[in-house]
């Protein structure tokens, strides 16, 4: 698939890590979505129970082109830059009003951990959002538990913010939540050291 020419709107944009190419999550995507979304350790920190067929991707995903539409949310692909395959996406929404500021977003097919992929994609999207939305704030919000996803996060320059106690409902208990932030001026002091 040419993601090049498959985007939502002109303003999405497309940029090339090393290793995937990403642009914006398409229907086509969604039986590649299914197996990520249908797998319980992907979806334990999600927020969201497990997808149990495709229609559950393709709801999603039209939801996703939905939010684009609005200006509520941009989604990126992750896709394998020689083969095409999916593995996971990433994104920003929660835009405030003005917007100077938006929540990070992310997942990853298991069989794709531990690779670093999400970091390097993460990297020109935080690029995008500090640069060209001019945005002063991005967040992330993580689970008591999700361990790697604040090691990634602080890979990434964030600093850890605090802790919302028993915030979240989910899977039959209460969660803590963790928040994180980078602002712009941060990113631009330490770029050259994370890019490195």
């Amino acid at each position: 698939m040419n993601r090049t020419n498959h985007f939502l709107a002109t303003s999405s944009p497309s940029y090339k890590p090393r290793a995937c190419v990403c642009g914006a999550v398409a229907p086509a995507d969604a039986a590649a979505m299914f197996t990520i979304f249908a797998d319980e350790a992907v979806m334990h920190y999600y927020g969201m129970v497990p997808h149990t067929s495709i229609a559950n991707s393709q709801e999603l995903i039209a939801a996703q082109q939905l939010w684009f539409a609005e200006g509520r949310a941009i989604r990126w692909a992750l896709v394998d830059r020689f083969d095409d395959t999916y593995y996971g996406s990433c994104g920003l929404h929660n835009f405030d009003v003005t917007p100077t500021r938006a929540e990070l977003g992310y997942e990853l097919g298991r069989t794709f951990w531990g690779r670093g992929l999400m970091r390097e994609a993460l990297l020109p999207v935080l690029g995008y959002a500090f640069t060209t939305l001019r945005l002063n704030r991005v967040e992330a919000v993580v689970d008591e538990d999700n361990e790697r996803s604040k090691d990634l996060l602080r890979q990434l320059g964030f600093s850890y913010e605090g802790c919302l106690r028993k915030r979240f409902y989910h899977r039959d208990r209460f969660w803590d939540e963790h928040y994180f932030s980078l602002l712009q001026g941060e990113w631009r002091r330490i770029t050259p050291n994370v890019v490195a």
